[in-house]
């Protein structure tokens, strides 16, 4: 009786133990869309103190936009929609500062210097994200290297209204 009671008991940990090992460690939470904080100089897409932020997605790239507390979140969200739209009002040139764009403006996403790819607006917590997933899939790395650059002239130029 002792023998069978023993047994059981191995056999119970032979399964436990092999039901552990095959165990995949669950997967983490997706992180919250980093959030830089604003410069007080940058003007992304012709809004003062805008943050603009990339991150990686399966099909290609996403911006968040931003604005703190004292700034306009929904002016930022249209402005956020036109780019999506890839020409914004005024033919191509987007809000800008006064309505529109004039040229040699480095705020805005300049669309026709990027890869095709599709939109998809999210509003967030003080602004909106530009989900972009490349229309060729071959192209991913491309519009995600393309987007890196325009983020980063986004967050160096200062507004010059």
């Amino acid at each position: 009786m002792a023998c069978t009671g023993r047994r059981a008991f191995l056999a119970g940990l032979v399964a436990l133990a092999a039901g552990l090992s095959s165990c995949a460690p669950a997967p983490a939470p997706p992180l919250p869309p980093p959030r830089r904080p604003p410069d007080p100089d940058a003007c992304p897409l012709g809004v003062s103190r805008a943050s603009v932020v990339t991150s990686r997605t399966p099909d290609g790239i996403a911006l968040t936009f931003t604005v703190g507390p004292d700034g306009d979140a929904e002016d930022l969200r249209e402005r956020v929609r036109g780019a999506a739209r890839m020409h914004g009002p005024f033919g191509r040139q987007g809000k800008g500062h006064g309505g529109r764009h004039g040229m040699g403006g480095e705020h805005g996403l300049q669309a026709a210097s990027l890869p095709r790819a599709t939109a998809r607006v999210v509003d967030v917590d003080g602004g909106a994200r530009l989900e972009l997933a490349a229309a060729d899939p071959g192209e991913v790395d491309e519009l995600r290297r393309r987007v890196r650059r325009r983020a980063r002239a986004m967050r160096e130029r200062a507004c010059d209204h």
